[in-house]
């Protein structure tokens, strides 16, 4: 191709969003986005796979393939500019798919290892469940660029007025360090979502356990920011389950302490660098990599927490990042389990402490008839459904013991 036939390429499109090197010493008379590019991605992909939603004229998925990217799809809504990206590939000579949709057919794409979502979000009808999409196809790193809420709130001199969005609060938000805002997501009066970093940021905390960190930069564009969040990746996963009080803290305790009998019944030594986690903790975010993690879960949380089922779990996300999943299984009598809640509770010093109440609850939910055999029922069904390899230990003693799927069911009913 030729330079005329690249000027023509460039005069064909009346508006350019990004500004794109192409040869013989031409651009596109777009916005300059490599600051951005320079902050998403690192200088080598090494074959990394790269999603663009939203992707205009291709600058992103461009610089993805400059940088050693492996498969590289742009998707956009607006067909002219999904038929100049392909074209603009062909100039540079990448293979890049450029395709025209929408980003409520992310999930037909596949996984991807890094995927851009940029300056959509608040033109979106529903963007926390887009947001769930993204995570759920990213394997390393899912990047959005968001409009903050100052865009909603009016600079001195500007027609627009701050009580849009925020009232006559607005122009006091306006005066708190970014760090300070509150968490808050608000619709203006053009019906955009604009959000504040620590609103994104409680929700990946809160919902997403499969996120090992959250980090922000400024963008390049007014009023944005940038959120990268970085997936985690697990080699090995093993659950410590069962319902209260059944004895997984006594279990994980012996673990730790290196009990021969404990350690050989399940063939893990924590000296080969597990770590060891509640649920409750590993939704608070531990700082540093974790690639082999005991996680000790409560099977009654779906009760306590009131989350219905286990797939509304934030906790269990983080099965969709490891690579080896074993779950095991605790189990004991249903009157020994009632036994030890009991004396759980005569322990409590406060009548009226939530740890009481919720002493009382599962004294109330073991003493109904069949309960607690329903409640592993759910639990063994929905870790077949998802591909874990189940064990199941009898701990209705210091001599623990492993027993088939059948005894164990037959223990608790």
């Amino acid at each position: 191709m030729n330079k005329e036939e690249v000027l023509q390429i460039i005069n064909e499109q009346p508006k350019w969003y990004q500004k794109i090197q192409l040869p013989f010493g031409l651009e596109t008379p777009g916005r300059d986005r490599s600051q951005t590019a320079n902050c998403i991605f690192p200088t080598d992909l090494k074959g990394a796979s790269v999603l663009d939603i939203g992707c205009a004229e291709g600058f992103f998925c461009f610089e993805a393939k400059r940088r050693n990217a492996g498969r590289v799809v742009g998707l956009d809504l607006d067909r002219d500019r999904q038929r100049t990206a392909t074209k603009l590939a062909g100039v540079l000579g990448f293979d890049i798919e450029f395709l025209q949709g929408s980003v409520m057919d992310i999930e037909n794409l596949g996984m991807f290892d890094y995927v851009l979502c940029l300056n959509i979000l608040h033109h979106l009808t529903d963007p926390i469940g887009i947001i769930h999409k993204l995570i759920n196809i990213t394997r390393e790193k899912l990047v959005l660029e968001v409009a903050d809420i100052s865009m909603g709130i009016a600079d001195i001199g500007r027609k627009r007025k701050s009580k849009a969005v925020l009232g006559w609060w607005g122009p006091l938000f306006k005066l708190l360090p970014i760090e300070l805002r509150p968490g808050i997501l608000a619709v203006d009066s053009r019906g955009r979502f604009l959000i504040t970093r620590n609103w994104i940021k409680n929700l990946f905390q809160n919902q997403y356990c499969d996120i090992e960190r959250i980090e922000f930069s400024d963008s390049e564009l007014q009023h944005r920011y940038l959120a990268l969040a970085s997936i985690r990746s697990i080699e090995a996963l093993r659950f410590i389950s069962g319902p209260t009080n059944v004895g997984k803290s006594e279990f994980v305790a012996r673990l730790k302490s290196g009990d021969p009998e404990v350690s050989q019944l399940i063939g893990l030594n924590l000296k080969d660098g597990w770590r060891v986690m509640t649920a409750s903790k590993l939704q608070s975010r531990p700082d540093g990599e974790v690639k082999k993690l005991v996680l000790e879960y409560d099977i009654c949380r779906t009760i306590l927490r009131r989350y219905g089922y286990y797939q509304y779990d934030p906790a269990l996300t983080i099965k969709r990042v490891a690579d080896e999943k074993t779950v095991y299984v605790l189990v004991c009598p249903v009157d020994s389990l009632v036994v030890r809640v009991r004396e759980v509770l005569n322990s409590y010093q406060n009548p009226k402490g939530k740890h009481v109440r919720k002493a009382e609850r599962m004294i109330f939910e073991y003493s109904q008839p069949g309960r607690l055999r329903k409640l592993y029922e759910s639990w063994i069904s929905y870790c077949k459904a998802n591909g874990f390899e189940l064990r199941y230990i009898d701990v209705s003693s210091r001599n623990v013991k492993s027993v088939t799927e059948k005894e164990a069911l037959m223990l608790v009913s």
